[in-house]
């Protein structure tokens, strides 16, 4: 993702919809950023310099990178879109760019990378969707924060096991960020009312984890 328009709106109005957003600028940080593995998407802004952003591209298909990656480029400016989905981007969007279009593109790449290859989590009624960013029980969708929603994704990936406080608190924060105390009884308490009380087990001096199947 390039900065400027990106950088602001767009990605806050993303990080309020639950996604985890980076944003870089320049050939050198665009390499380093699709050279990264943790990112499930790239938005790539080849308004401002067409040449970088499909050099960067160009570089990551061929290293064998296959996470989805979205073009913004002006209206005027279709041959740039075309040249970046010879590159290898999946799809491309035209500025002014609309919050639930961009959203919608995102959600549906997502989803159809994540077919095969990112899983779905599930423990009796629960169901989450990393890939997605969604949640639900017995059908019903929950609307959770980011932090409430990596508590969860942690409890679901190991639902048999105990999971300290302080591990919790590693899939919380980022290294050297400010963790409030009792950050981790906290989330846990707002996810419980989200979810139901008797999902989440409290082992005393222990840690949590998710409650027992029959």
């Amino acid at each position: 993702m390039d900065a400027g328009e990106l950088d602001t709106d767009v990605s806050v109005s993303l990080r309020r919809e639950g996604y985890v957003v980076d944003c870089v600028q320049g050939r050198e940080a665009a390499g380093r950023a699709f050279g990264c593995a943790q990112y499930d998407l790239f938005i790539v802004d080849v308004c401002r310099d067409r040449r970088e952003g499909i050099v960067a591209l160009t570089q990551y298909r061929r290293l064998g990178g296959e996470a989805p990656v979205i073009l913004v480029t002006e209206a005027e400016a279709i041959e740039d879109a075309l040249v970046g989905l010879d590159a290898g981007a999946n799809d491309y969007l035209c500025k002014p760019l609309v919050m639930g279009q961009l959203s919608m593109r995102i959600q549906t790449w997502l989803r159809r990378h994540r077919i095969g290859r990112n899983p779905v989590y599930t423990h009796g009624l629960l169901e989450l969707d990393p890939a997605a960013r969604s949640a639900s029980k017995d059908g019903v969708g929950i609307h959770l924060s980011p932090r409430e929603f990596s508590l969860l994704q942690a409890l679901l990936e190991e639902p048999d096991r105990v999971f300290s406080r302080t591990e919790l608190a590693q899939r919380l924060y980022k290294r050297g960020e400010a963790i409030r105390s009792k950050a981790v009884e906290v989330h846990v308490h707002y996810l419980r009312q989200k979810l139901g009380n008797d999902e989440i087990i409290t082992i005393r001096g222990n840690g949590y984890r998710l409650k027992m199947l029959a």
